[in-house]
């Protein structure tokens, strides 16, 4: 494959995810970041923010910073260890679950009114072309 072809394959890779990013943005007053903190949260209750940290690939004041915001957004708990005062746990919240069962919802909607643009034997090629590029680019789960 020519390196012309993977530069155009990875800007419109790119290009998609981000203005896909900003509907989303508008849509849910929600970043991706955000997002994927919810969902992450939804699946490990009560993790601290050096858990966080890792999981998102963030330095900690980064992590700090995104739960500050989240909290205020009202989204997300902050909880204190109740034997050591210095951590805090976070957990998803009834608002937060809302709101990321609201971005899900529009998710399935996007692609269930879209059968006859996108067939289930496509998404399947999708899922195997998302897995394959995470390998490539040594993203692992």
């Amino acid at each position: 494959m020519k390196k012309e072809k993977i530069d155009r394959l990875l800007f419109d890779f790119l290009e998609t995810s981000y203005l896909f990013e900003k509907s989303e943005e508008k849509l849910f007053n929600l970043s991706w970041q955000e997002i994927y903190l919810l969902q992450i949260l939804r699946k490990n209750e009560n993790l601290i923010i050096s858990e966080i940290s890792q999981k998102m690939m963030l330095e900690k004041y980064q992590t700090s910073r995104l739960i500050e915001k989240m909290l205020k957004k009202g989204i997300i708990t902050k909880t204190q260890d109740k034997s050591d005062a210095r951590v805090f746990h976070i957990s998803i919240n009834q608002n937060g679950q809302l709101s990321i069962e609201r971005v899900e919802e529009y998710h399935y909607f996007l692609f269930k009114h879209k059968e006859d643009f996108i067939a289930e034997n496509e998404l399947n090629i999708i899922e195997k072309l998302i897995h394959k590029f995470a390998q490539a680019v040594k993203i692992s789960k």
